[in-house]
């Protein structure tokens, strides 16, 4: 592998730090700011906008809150009126005046207080101006629906900003903050009678249907299409076609993305169809016919991160393993296989540190501790202090073991105090040196430096050593736990949905014996495949020997079951270590695919892209933090989505593309239908006689039968 200039060098990360906070407090701003807007905007019960006041209870006394309440102002100004919107616009300002009034107080951290208050504040606003109306059965209704829908909503905002543990309380508050938007979009005027809020919804629906388990499935497009009817004014048209649609999509999860869309839009067609005899109008169906089509124009991998940055609470979970599979507990309550498969993990990951511990220590350096040669660091201070001087050059060039010799008594007494004193110094040396005291000072700050250096390379030559006693404590208590474990019974196990045909070519830069790259894949025991490509600094023997050393610790962490965080952080630490005596580094691409769910995660340290095409679309997953070595303690890329039959994933090494051009290479990615992967694998290698440095590229295609290479 060559060497190249990183985008990101170790200095350049501290400039940032200043600055991250304030980003964040930015970008809090500004999305309250709009969101605070768009929930103003929306109306319910024919004129109603309590979302607003809801969302901006949650937002507190700070900046946030400030910005927020900015966004009430604007959507409620744009949006009404102008008598209902000073209506909402001194509600609003109430509530923020309550939450900075109160916020130093122990009654204003309870759950309860900033809800009831903003409800109090709209209820005190609605008053008069219900007063001047006239009191009619209707709006009083509607004047109490809006004081409880603030105080729920004003609940249900702040789990989002407490991070109450509640998901029940989480998914309500992400339903309403949707559903609110949505009723703001269904106010845009859109020709033929189209609703852009309900294109969204349906869009939406389609996806909900496909990613929540059981019955949130259908209940959080259910709840979807409640919002948009409250906007209407009533009935339950939406909601009823949004539920339908949403429930026939989920029982046909397992078929393609194409047919899923189908029969959702059959189901939304059909109750749609139902209530034109009322409404009399096609435009639901025709928001239908368009949110599908929004949904499918959406890219897989965006859908797949939104889908990664739901809680895991949320998601469908695989599905269990039958009874008749399930072992006959054991009176003591746990299986034997199941304390075998313990001990098994537990032993390799104990050989594992062990292993570590073994490779580390034989790169210890075990000689002596460094000594200061006081010598040199006259010789330093005399090119300082001396320059101009007429005797400097008979003094330090002429006669330099003389010279030593002469003040061997001071370098003496100099390293016995800790310091240079000129009475330290000979008579002869002293009487024809006009810049004595000029020249102790230079000596002194330069033995200073010099002992500080002689520190911390004591110091780093301790934590290394120590280190390498941790991983040997690591191993031994690993060992010893599973000493310590018995057998009971038996388990069993779930067959994995999915399967990946592999495939690898590899090519040796011209003139060298051995590729300094080093991968390959392998299977753990939770139906997880990995793949791993690591790429050693420059070429030849020592390439070679970084990259499988990276190669070989990841394969066995992982094997035993230690998270791939964990394992790339250990490795990176090992190979910082080596870095310290040999100067080289290591890039790493590692891969897990979930066979039972089909989800990927990608670890990159420094290394080349990788491709992942799907339905014809190629897209490229890049890193830019430093390889493995560089840093002691890196936080690597990591790029989540979810693989299907069907999927290709492509690894290479920097000799086959370090991204710059590689618009030849997604071509040959993109048009490739073979059976063989190890075909398109070699393909991607290029001609031998023109490689600069190794190649290697790992080809994986989901869907085939076993996993093997090719």
């Amino acid at each position: 592998m060559e060497t190249k200039q990183h985008p990101r060098p170790p200095g350049s990360r501290g400039a940032l730090v200043l600055q991250q906070p304030w980003l964040e407090l930015a970008g809090e701003c500004a999305v309250r700011f709009f969101l605070s807007a768009a929930l103003a905007a929306g109306e319910i019960l024919g004129g109603y906008s309590p979302f607003a006041l809801g969302y901006l209870s949650s937002a507190g006394a700070g900046a946030g809150g400030f910005f927020s309440l900015m966004g009430c102002g604007l959507g409620f100004l744009i949006s009404k009126p102008l008598p209902d919107a000073f209506r909402y616009l001194a509600t609003a300002i109430l509530v923020y005046a309550v939450a900075f009034a109160f916020f130093d107080l122990n009654i204003y951290a309870t759950r309860y207080f900033m809800p009831f208050s903003a409800s109090l504040m709209a209820g005190l606003t609605g008053f008069v101006y219900l007063a001047e109306e006239g009191w009619t059965p209707t709006g009083i209704i509607c004047y109490v629906t809006e004081l409880l829908l603030v105080f729920a909503t004003g609940r249900l905002f702040a789990v989002q900003v407490r991070e109450e543990d509640s998901p029940l309380l989480l998914g309500l508050s992400w339903l309403t903050l949707a559903g609110g938007v949505l009723i703001a979009l269904e106010r845009i005027p859109l020709p033929f009678g189209l609703g852009l809020g309900r294109i969204a919804a349906c869009a939406g629906a389609v996806w909900l249907s496909g990613v929540l388990p059981g019955a949130s499935s259908v209940g959080a497009p259910l709840g979807l299409g409640l919002f948009l009817d409250l906007s209407a004014g009533g009935g339950c048209g939406c909601g009823a076609s949004l539920a339908v649609g949403s429930l026939l999509s989920g029982k046909s999860e397992k078929q393609h993305r194409h047919t899923r869309i189908m029969v959702f839009f059959v189901g939304f067609a059909a109750v749609s169809m139902w209530n034109f005899s009322v409404s009399g109008s096609l435009a639901p169906l025709l928001d239908g016919l368009l949110g599908c089509l929004l949904y499918l124009s959406l890219p897989a991998s965006l859908l797949d991160r939104l889908e990664g940055r739901m809680p895991k609470h949320l998601k469908k979970t695989a599905p269990p393993i039958s009874k008749a599979a399930q072992p006959v507990a054991a009176a003591t309550g746990i299986s034997s296989a199941a304390v075998a498969s313990i001990q098994q993990r537990l032993r390799g990951q104990a050989d594992a540190f062990h292993r570590l511990y073994q490779q580390l220590s034989a790169d210890l350096d075990t000689s002596d501790d460094p000594k200061i040669d006081p010598f040199p660091i006259y010789l330093r201070a005399s090119q300082r202090v001396c320059r101009g001087c007429a005797f400097g050059s008979a003094c330090w060039k002429r006669d330099k073991s003389g010279m030593r010799n002469l003040l061997q008594p001071a370098m003496d007494a100099m390293v016995r105090r800790g310091r240079s004193d000129p009475a330290d110094y000979p008579t002869e040396f002293s009487a024809r040196c006009a810049r004595i005291n000029e020249l102790v000072n230079e000596v002194n700050e330069q033995y200073a430096a010099a002992r500080t250096r002689q520190r911390y390379q004591l110091r780093l030559k301790d934590s290394r050593s120590a280190r390498c006693r941790q991983y040997e404590g690591m191993g031994h208590l690993l060992g010893d736990c599973a000493l310590s474990l018995e057998p009971k019974a038996v388990a069993a196990v779930s067959k994995p949905n999915l399967t990946a045909l592999a495939g690898v070519a590899a090519g040796k830069r011209p003139g060298q014996s051995v590729s300094g790259d080093a991968g390959g894949w392998f299977r753990d025991g939770d139906d997880g495949l990995w793949v791993v490509l690591c790429d050693g600094m420059g070429t030849g023997p020592d390439a070679a020997r970084d990259s499988r050393f990276a190669y070989h610790l990841l394969e066995q962490f992982l094997s035993a079951g230690i998270s791939p965080e964990v394992s790339l952080s250990t490795v990176a630490g090992a190979l910082a270590l080596r870095w310290e005596s040999s100067g080289t580094f290591t890039t790493i691409d590692l891969l897990r695919i979930d066979l039972q769910s089909g989800e990927g995660c990608l670890y990159k340290l420094g290394a080349a892209p990788t491709y992942l095409r799907r339905d014809g679309v190629v897209s490229r997953f890049t890193s830019a933090t430093l390889p493995a070595g560089l840093n002691t303690d890196p936080t690597p890329d990591l790029t989540r989505f979810r693989l299907r039959p069907g999927d290709l994933a492509v690894l290479v090494s920097d000799g086959v593309s370090d991204g710059s051009d590689d618009s030849d290479l997604r071509d040959a990615i993109r048009h490739w239908h073979g059976a063989s992967p190890k075909e398109l694998a070699a393909s991607l290698l290029g001609p031998e006689e023109s490689a600069s440095d190794d190649r290697t590229a790992i080809v994986l295609c989901i869907g085939a039968e076993g996993v093997k290479a090719v």
